[in-house]
């Protein structure tokens, strides 16, 4: 899979892999501060942000993902920094190719089993009419019913853009 990723700096390469239901974005402030000594290479993941979608979805496949891009950049070994699910596909990319990690930094989760516990956010996010939508704000309103907080809709809102029809 080719995965969508920005370089901001220079310096010693340092990968960071967002977290569930983000996207690259979420790190651009803390890379353009980290920047000033490091090759920051922002990464979305498999079915977010500019990246493709895919229905396989797993740990081990977004690991997978992530290998073409280091060994096509000539990376390795590099730094990976990776939040929650990131952390996850982080553990599992270094687990897999050792050779190609030199430091990990996991942010967030921990190497275990977690509970589902985004749910009602999933059934929100379905139940978003996606052809009928005019405007951000009628996203906003279909997804509030599922998801209250409004800070949390507008960060899943991030992921909202328009299709190269208009949709």
């Amino acid at each position: 899979m080719n995965l969508h990723y920005r370089i901001v700096g220079a310096g010693k390469p340092l990968v960071i892999l967002h977290g569930l239901f983000g996207s690259l974005d979420n790190w651009l402030s803390i890379a353009k501060a980290l920047a000033e000594t490091r090759k920051v290479y922002l990464v979305d993941q498999r079915n977010h942000g500019k990246s493709p979608h895919h229905e396989v979805f797993n740990y081990e496949e977004m690991a997978r993902d992530l290998l073409p891009m280091v060994e096509q950049n000539e990376l390795a070994p590099i730094t990976l920094l990776g939040h929650s699910m990131g952390g996850k596909t982080a553990m599992q990319f270094a687990q897999r190719y050792p050779t190609h990690v030199d430091k990990l930094i996991v942010v967030d989760i921990g190497p275990k089993a977690y509970p589902l516990h985004h749910q009602k956010i999933l059934e929100g996010l379905l139940s978003v009419d996606l052809a009928g939508l005019r405007s951000r704000q009628q996203a906003d309103e279909q997804l509030a019913s599922y998801v209250p907080d409004i800070g949390v809709r507008q960060f899943l809102l991030k992921n909202l853009a328009r299709d190269s029809d208009g949709g």
